[in-house]
């Protein structure tokens, strides 16, 4: 690649960067609601080599994947609803319990009732307005089915123009078709971005699954809040679990009181993490994922910066099309090298 394509190149991508960055209010429910197709599409796909279904027509199929992907999300909205409105109820609480965990930890110190503590109270554990934090879960919760309401409208008219797509392919292209080179990009994709968020998803309910078992077993409350909300935060790599289980572990320490308990429960969480993230995700995902380590890291801060927290869960995908475009043409080839984990590019 000469300094100048180099040039032109780096000037596209700012350009794009831009536009990702100004349209993201709109371009944001678009691109997730395109990714969620990949994963009904995958799951029809599935569905296909089952025993009793696989061979109902392609219609039945696709009316009974997204029949219970609507059902799955309006559970979950029920679901949600409902456990954040119990988590407002006991949140005086909570900051009771933890106001006294504070004051034991500070006792055998000779630090209560001198006035550097209540200055560290101040301006901790006392900033903490359980009201204004109730408000704010159920105006996002509220925001957030709104959003979701935008991109299963958006699903719905994707589904029937996915079929469409070949036909319009050919009209662009005329009577000979796509080429060769065209269609194994399109197939390439299609392929890697339908079989990385479908196996990503079939990890996160192993998780969500593992995860409910510790709380139910641990007495924690809102466990199935707490389970849907880690599997969920799964999508974002690396990051998004791990913020996921610090939240549900400080609302352990707030329900119980005990530091013992606490640190029973992150021991039992954080091995639910260890077995999914070294053991099941690298043989789940080896073949829907060829993006290096620092890339998808690199991935995540771009991302996260351009549309911030949809911005991080999309961010694999979104990289991996990346990669296969610029695989696709010789003078940015060396790029997709560079990003792939192990420097081979199908």
């Amino acid at each position: 690649m000469s300094l100048r394509d180099l040039f032109y190149l780096l000037a596209l991508g700012a350009l794009v960067g831009a536009i990702l960055h100004v349209g993201r209010a709109v371009l944001v429910p678009v691109v997730a609601a395109i990714m969620l197709t990949y994963v009904i599409v995958g799951a029809v796909d599935a569905l296909g080599r089952a025993p009793l279904v696989g061979h109902a027509p392609g219609w039945l199929r696709y009316l009974i994947v997204v029949a219970a992907f609507v059902a799955a999300l309006a559970l979950l909205a029920l679901l949600t609803a409902a456990n954040l409105r119990g988590l407002t109820q006991v949140l005086p609480a909570y900051e009771q319990n933890l106001r006294e965990i504070l004051d034991r930890v500070a006792a055998p110190f000779g630090a209560t009732g001198t006035a550097a503590w209540e200055g560290l109270r101040a301006l901790t554990i006392d900033r903490i307005d359980t009201g204004r934090a109730a408000l704010w879960i159920l105006n996002t919760l509220a925001n957030a089915g709104a959003y979701v309401v935008l991109i299963v409208t958006y699903i719905v008219f994707l589904l029937p123009e996915r079929t469409l797509m070949p036909k319009k392919l050919r009209a662009i292209t005329g009577e000979r078709g796509p080429s060769g080179r065209q269609q194994a990009l399109i197939a390439g994709i299609n392929a890697q971005i339908t079989s990385y968020l479908f196996a990503k998803t079939a990890i996160n309910v192993v998780l969500g699954l593992i995860s409910f078992a510790i709380l139910i077993a641990l007495g924690v409350e809102f466990a199935v809040f707490w389970s849907l909300f880690i599997a969920l935060a799964n999508y974002v790599p690396y990051i998004g679990s791990l913020a996921a289980v610090a939240l549900v572990v400080l609302q352990i320490l707030a329900q119980t009181g005990s530091i013992e308990t606490t640190l029973f429960a992150l021991a039992f969480l954080v091995a639910a993490q260890v077995y999914v993230g070294n053991w099941l995700e690298p043989r789940w995902l080896s073949r829907s994922s060829n993006l290096g380590p620092f890339v998808v890291l690199l991935s995540l801060v771009v991302w996260g910066a351009l549309w911030g927290m949809p911005g991080a869960i999309l961010a694999v995908p979104l990289t991996s099309i990346l990669m296969i475009v610029l695989a696709a043409a010789p003078q940015t080839r060396p790029i997709a090298i560079l990003m792939s984990r192990d420097g081979r590019i199908s």
